[in-house]
């Protein structure tokens, strides 16, 4: 994973999401919950998922919540290694990660 850096592994995954049609939530999740659990995502995501640093870290506001889902729990689980996401999903369970999800596929996407 460090080969290509978090940014890249993301626009990749995120990326793939224009294969998929809209927003169709899958994932089981409370955005109201998922609203208080993202205060920690914002130092880097943004407020509302819409990152001031987007080549850095990816806007996650209107993204496909499976993906999103798929995401934190492949650094949760490890199957992605990565320096900042790792450590902050490891604690994740799987309906913060479902609730994370639905919240930020709901924000208004960034321009």
């Amino acid at each position: 994973m460090t080969k290509y850096g978090f940014a890249t592994l993301s626009a990749f995954v995120f990326g793939m999401g224009s294969m998929f049609s809209g927003n169709a939530l899958a994932v089981d999740g409370d955005a109201a919950r998922g609203d208080r659990l993202a205060s920690s995502c914002m130092a880097c995501h943004g407020t509302e998922g819409r990152s001031n640093m987007p080549s850095m870290y990816p806007h996650l506001a209107g993204r496909n919540a499976q993906e999103l889902a798929d995401l934190l729990t492949a650094y949760r689980d490890g199957d992605i290694d990565e320096p900042q996401m790792t450590p902050q999903a490891q604690n994740l369970s799987d309906q913060d990660i479902a609730d994370l999800a639905v919240y930020f596929s709901e924000q208004e996407p960034a321009e």
